[in-house]
Formats: structure tokens, C-alpha cells, sequence
């Protein structure tokens, strides 16, 4: 199965960066037509550019205060945590189309999401590959003008004009990725639905104990209830949380848990009154 995981970070890129790299450079005449073309001001320019370079911890102090949660929120068990170091993020920087774009590529959730595809996939007998990450394409694309992904109000420039010739207009150069006449919204009673049913699972059909222990299983149950009225950060975060889980039949299909937890500890009375 092709996928086309890689696009957003590579040749499908949307052009983030952009204006603040043009401001920075002083290519203000250009900046300039951009904005009249995307019906932007100076002030959101310099919202943008003060966005791409302010620290981390200052884009999360005005999240919380426009009532959002902490950019730290996750399902991770705290025992577990306070007994990790935790793994350094660098400060986001998205000044300049090929920086953003290397600082994507390395962020570590291509990784993280391919590998989660293919544990997935296996399950059905499906194989995916990833021709956008592609090694010689993205050495190609990182090679290119800044302008090349961003025109005016339109982003993703570069792929819109390769496939404009086997695309329809109207389905080539439209701002949405989703085909919302072809794909119509959920209605959010069913995704509630499935979200509460996922909780039920969990409370009657515990998942592998051995992974339980790193998931805030209580914080995860919550957000569930919650349904789907929760932000794009937490729902990601939710849904790695229950991909680390597995299925029901998953922890069903390891009878020897408990017998191994028994004879774990046997072993070690065993050899505690060995030692006395």
C-alpha cells in the first residue's frame, strides 16, 4: 500500500517559515506582493515571525492563557516518568522553508508513525511503503527555492503544478485535503460513540499489563469520556497512547502474563530464602 506519509515534510511542504525568512532577509518588496496576494497586514507578518522565534515555553504560557492545555499534557504514567530523563526537544524555529523543513525531518515522528503503520498493517497482511520519503526526492526537494512552496495564499505550490495536468482544477488547487462532498463529516455522536465504546474495552478487557505501566491509564479513561471535544495535540496523544496499548485480542492472545508474574516471583522467594 502506497502512503503518502512524508508529503508534508517534503515535496507537498506548505510553505511554512516563509514570510518570516522573507522579513529577515530583507526581501521586503517580495514579502510585500505576497501579502497583498494573501489579503495579509504587517501586523500578521510580525505575529508570525515573533511565533516562529519565540521559546517554547512562551508559546505555552499563551496557550494555557487562552484556556488550552500545556503543551506537556500526555498520557504518560507520572511514576514512570519521574524515574526517566526526558528526552531534550530543541526550540521550534520555523524562520526559512528548509529550516522548518529539516527540523521536521528530524523530529522523530516519521519514525514514530511509520513504524506504527507497519506493526498495524502486518496484522492484515498489508506492507506500506513511503515513496515521498524517498531519499533522492527529499535531497531534490531540499535543494529548492523557498517560492517554490508558497505563492500568495496558496500553499503546497510545488505539487499543486506538477499535478495539474492529471488533476481536475477544482480538485488540484483547493485549500482543503479532505474531500468533504465525497468524505462528509462524522456527525460527532458516532465518533463520541466509538470513543466511549474504546473506554468500555479498556474497563472490561484490560490491555497487556506490562504496557499499562506507562500509560496514564486514568487520564486516558477521562479524556475518552470527554469524546471528541478535545484539541488536534491531545487527540494525536490519545491515539499514540492506544496504539502503545494494543488490542483486547492482543492481551488475550498472552496467557502466559500471569504465569509469568507467578513465577517471577517465585523465583525471587526462592531466592530470597536462599540468601537468608
Amino acid at each position: 500500500l502506497l502512503s503518502g506519509w512524508g508529503g508534508d515534510e517534503g515535496v507537498s511542504f506548505n510553505g511554512r517559515g516563509f514570510y518570516p525568512q522573507l522579513l529577515l532577509c530583507g526581501r521586503w518588496l517580495r514579502l510585500a506582493a505576497e501579502c497583498r496576494a494573501r489579503g495579509w497586514g504587517l501586523w500578521q507578518v510580525l505575529g508570525e515571525t515573533a511565533k516562529s522565534l519565540a521559546p517554547r515555553s512562551c508559546l505555552d504560557w499563551l496557550h494555557r492563557l487562552r484556556g488550552g492545555r500545556s503543551f506537556a499534557y500526555s498520557f504518560i504514567a507520572p511514576a514512570f516518568a519521574r524515574r526517566q530523563s526526558p528526552w531534550p526537544r530543541p526550540r521550534k524555529n520555523w524562520v526559512g522553508i528548509r529550516h522548518t523543513q529539516l527540523r521536521l525531518l528530524q523530529d522523530g515522528h516519521l519514525i514514530r508513525d511509520t513504524e506504527i503503520l507497519a506493526a498495524s498493517g502486518a496484522r492484515f497482511g498489508i506492507e506500506y511503503r513511503f515513496p515521498l520519503l524517498d531519499r533522492r526526492l527529499l535531497e531534490f526537494v531540499l535543494g529548492l527555492p523557498p517560492e517554490q512552496f508558497r505563492r500568495g495564499s496558496t500553499g503546497r505550490w510545488l505539487m499543486r503544478h506538477a499535478a495539474q495536468s492529471l488533476l481536475p482544477p477544482d480538485l488540484c488547487w483547493r485549500l482543503a485535503k479532505a474531500d468533504f462532498d465525497l468524505l462528509p463529516d462524522i456527525p460527532e455522536s458516532v465518533e463520541a460513540g466509538a470513543l466511549f465504546a474504546i473506554r468500555h474495552t479498556l474497563e472490561t478487557k484490560p490491555p497487556v499489563p506490562t504496557r499499562t505501566r506507562y500509560v496514564d491509564m486514568p487520564r486516558l479513561l477521562v479524556s475518552l469520556g470527554h469524546g471528541p471535544a478535545v484539541s488536534m495535540k491531545e487527540n494525536i496523544k490519545r491515539r499514540h497512547a492506544l496504539s502503545l496499548l494494543g488490542s483486547p485480542d492482543e492481551a488475550s492472545s498472552c496467557p502466559g502474563n500471569r504465569d509469568r508474574r507467578i513465577t517471577r516471583r517465585t523465583c525471587d522467594e526462592g531466592k530470597n530464602s536462599s540468601n537468608k
